[in-house]
C-alpha cells in the first residue's frame, strides 16, 4: 500500500452528525437574522455587530481560559520555536499524474447513468435557492454534493467562478469534463 493512506474518518457517521448540527445551527442563525428584519436591518440598529463582537469576546474568552483548545495557540505551542523554522511540504510533480490516472479508472467503472442523474439534480438545485452542502433527513428529495460523491466520488467538482455549468477538478483546478 505505497502512498495510500487510511482515512480514519471516511464515513463517520459522527462526522456526518457534525455537520449536520453545523448546518442546523446555520440555519437557525440566519432564520433569527430574517425574523429580526435581515441583515441590513440588523447593520441599521447595530443588533449585528454586537452579536458578532459578543460571540469574539466569548470565544476569545475560551480560548485564553483553556476551554477552547487551539493547538499551537494554547496547547502544544512551542515558544522557543522561531517563526519560519518549519520546511512546507511539497508536491512531487508525479502526483497529478498519479491522481489524474485514479480519476481514469474510476470514471471507467463509474455508473454513468447514475452520476448523470445526480450532477443534473444537482446542477437544478444550484440554480435555485436550496442547500446544495447538505443531504441530511431535513433536505430529503433533493440532490446535494454528497449525493454526488455516493453516486460517484470523481463527481466532486467545483463550479468555476465563470460560468456555472463549467467544471474544474478541485484538487488542481484544470478544467475538467466531468460527464
Amino acid at each position: 500500500m505505497h502512498g495510500l493512506a487510511a482515512d480514519p474518518l471516511g464515513g463517520s457517521y459522527y462526522v456526518e452528525a457534525l455537520t449536520d448540527e453545523l448546518d442546523l445551527r446555520a440555519t437557525r442563525l440566519m432564520e433569527q437574522i430574517e425574523e429580526h428584519g435581515g441583515v441590513v436591518a440588523g447593520i441599521v440598529d447595530g443588533s449585528l455587530e454586537r452579536a458578532i463582537a459578543d460571540s469574539a469576546y466569548e470565544q476569545q474568552r475560551k480560548v485564553e481560559s483553556g476551554e477552547r483548545v487551539i493547538v499551537g495557540v494554547n496547547r502544544f505551542a512551542d515558544d522557543g520555536a522561531a517563526e519560519g523554522d518549519a520546511d512546507p511540504f511539497t508536491v512531487g510533480p508525479d502526483v497529478l499524474d498519479r491522481q489524474l490516472e485514479r480519476l481514469r479508472r474510476v470514471r471507467e467503472r463509474r455508473d454513468q447513468p447514475a452520476v448523470d442523474a445526480s450532477l443534473r439534480a444537482l446542477e437544478e438545485v444550484a440554480r435555485g435557492t436550496a442547500n446544495t452542502s447538505s443531504s441530511g433527513p431535513r433536505r430529503r428529495g433533493h440532490r446535494s454534493t454528497a449525493s454526488c460523491a455516493r453516486a460517484d466520488p470523481a463527481s466532486i467538482m467545483w463550479p468555476c467562478a465563470s460560468t456555472a455549468t463549467s467544471w474544474s477538478c478541485a484538487p488542481c483546478s484544470r478544467p475538467v469534463a466531468c460527464r
